[in-house]
This record gives structure tokens, sequence and C-alpha cells, in this order.
């Protein structure tokens, strides 16, 4: 924000309930944020960074020691949410964190929202710490369905699942025709595009180093079938499985999913393991923030995002060169989904 003068506050890390008051004051001085509030009504979930980048029940990825308690801190940042978004308060004595609803739109639609940061989750698998250790496709199987898929690593609590169990039913029973689930991040399967491409030997030769470790890591990720993103569901086969198993009870495989926090443009087709279809889910980029990856500049994120598609079945369509949103047009015939982007975010002329 220096350059366009638009520096946070505070200047440091929030940490306290203080801090993040003032952090969540500042953004709402926003001349289009004001405009938003004014015009719309908002139905808004959480996603990490209201807290910290990639939370889960212990801790979350930059929540470093010297920073107090993470359950300080949490809380803190959930009351800053509460107090400064339109939301409602929790009943008397339940969690603040326990933050899941379901919208009935007439015999329209559902819109049930997921938490799936602060109640359920564990911890994130570093696909770092074990990738010395991978050198081959079997290695890849075994980290894969030994680590990844362990069999103790839930996303959503109990009590999530129970309630979303009990609101698909209702949905089903009351015949509404679209069962929209609003959720943190992108529920789809993908392993690493192959970049065998000659495209992106030329490119390794321009970039820093910085840009090439990347690179290479990317490289491998693909050669080796690694699955990309393992802080979204991706990470977290087993609780995606669990989630697919809910919907399916429930009677639900027709599901519309909403995605965001990968700060890339999504359109995705959703099956389960035994290849059933579960339905489709659309994916937001970053309104202002950039996605990873930058560093390969404009025409290598092009490139690794059409074989990212090519190479994944679920992967219909994804573009994260650009910062925008998703318009939703909803009847009861047909979803039509735009996907709006802007020229730049450092100027009101766009």
């Amino acid at each position: 924000g220096r350059r366009i003068g638009r520096n946070h506050e505070p200047s440091h890390e929030a940490l306290t309930l203080a801090d993040y008051r003032q952090r969540f004051a500042q953004y709402k001085t926003d001349a289009g944020s004001k405009a938003m509030h004014a015009r719309h009504p908002l139905i808004v979930i959480w996603d990490d960074h209201e807290t910290a980048n990639n939370p889960w029940m212990g801790g979350a990825d930059n929540h470093q020691p010297d920073e107090g308690k993470w359950e300080d801190r949490r809380a803190a940042s959930l009351q800053a949410f509460y107090e400064w978004l339109p939301i409602r308060d929790p009943r008397e004595g339940e969690s603040l964190a326990n933050y899941w609803r379901h919208y009935k739109f007439g015999d329209l639609a559902s819109l049930i929202t997921l938490e799936g940061r602060h109640t359920g989750r564990s911890k994130q698998v570093d696909i770092d710490d074990y990738l010395g250790d991978i050198n081959s496709k079997a290695d890849a199987e075994s980290f894969i369905s030994t680590v990844v898929g362990a069999p103790d690593r839930p996303l959503l609590s109990d009590e999530m699942e129970q309630f979303l169990a009990d609101e698909l039913a209702e949905s089903v029973t009351a015949s509404r025709r679209w069962r929209i689930i609003g959720n943190q991040s992108v529920m789809a399967r993908r392993v690493a595009p192959k970049l065998d491409d000659p495209f992106f030997a030329e490119l390794r030769t321009e970039l820093d180093d910085d840009a090439k470790n990347t690179l290479d890591d990317l490289t491998k990720y693909g050669d080796l079938d690694l699955p990309l993103d393992l802080d979204a569901w991706n990470g977290y086969p087993r609780a995606r499985e669990r989630f697919y198993q809910i919907s399916q009870d429930a009677g639900a495989r027709d599901l519309l999913v909403l995605a965001g926090d990968s700060h890339s443009f999504w359109q995705n087709a959703l099956y389960d393991v035994a290849g059933e279809s579960m339905g489709v889910e659309l994916g937001a980029t970053g309104i202002t923030s950039p996605r990873s990856l930058m560093e390969l500049g404009q025409e290598g994120l092009k490139r690794f995002d059409e074989l990212n598609a090519q190479r994944n079945k679920e992967v219909v369509w994804t573009e994260g060169r650009y910062r925008g949103f998703i318009r939703l047009e909803i009847d009861h015939d047909l979803v039509h989904a735009d996907f709006v982007t802007v020229t730049n975010v450092e100027s009101r002329d766009y």
C-alpha cells in the first residue's frame, strides 16, 4: 500500500484486539467499501487472513511463539470481525468460532456456509518438509496416502458436519432448486501440471534465483504427480470425501460450491473418489491482492494455468493473472456466472 499512500494501520502485524479493531476500522474508510455497504446487503464468511495466514486449531503458519498465545490472538480477531461486519451474534454461550449458517431463498436456493478454519481443522501438511525424500512416483504415492491422506486429519468439526447434514437434508426435502455451498478454499482435486513445455526451460534462464527455485519445485511436483495447495481441500482428501458422503446421504449430488482463498478464478467439475459427479465449483480471484507465483511473469502464469486445466479432470478452466470478482445470476432454470476483472487496483480509474 505504500506506493499509493495506503499504509497499514497499525504498521505492525495485527495481534491484539486493539490491533484488529484498528485494521478493520481502516478498511471501512475505503470509499468503495462504503459504497458497497450502502448499496448491498452482505453475506460474509471469513477465511484465514482475518486472523493470520493459514490457521488451524493449534496455531497458524505465521503465528510465532513470541506473538503471545494463539488462542488469545484468534479470539481477538474473531471479536473484531463480529464488531465490524454485518453478521448476527452467536447464541448466548456459543463460541464466536461456530460461524455456519443456512440462508433460505424461497424455493429457489439454499446457501449453506461452512467454517473450515477455527473449529475442526488439523494442521496443514507442509510439502517442503517432505520434498527432499520424495524422489519417485512411488514415494509420492506413499506421501499422499500416508501423510496427506492420514485418517486423523479433519477439516470440519463434528458439529459443523452435523449442521451440514441436517441443513442439506432440509433443503432437499423442501425441493429448493439450488444447493449453494459458501466455502473458504478450492475443493477440486488437483495435481501439479507437468512443466516439460520448452517454454519453461527458456523462462528459467530469465528468472532470478528465488523464481528459479520456485519453478524447479513446481517442475518436480508435476513430474511426480504431487498435489497442489495443501491448505485447501486438496490437503484434506479424507475430509473432502466425508463432505461428499454427507451430501450424498442427504440426497444432494447437485452442489454449487463457491470458493475463494487462491487468488485465482476457477471453473471446476467436482467428483467423489468413485468418479461420481457431485456438482460444480466456481472460485473467485482476489479483489486487490495478487496470487502467488507472480514471479513467473504474465506469460508464465498463463501457460501454467492452461497446463493445470489440461492436466486435471476437475479443472475446466482457471485464470490467475487478474483481480476481480464473480457476479452470479440465479433463477429456477440456470445459474449464470460472469468473471469480472479490473485493469488495475492502484487507481480509481480502471
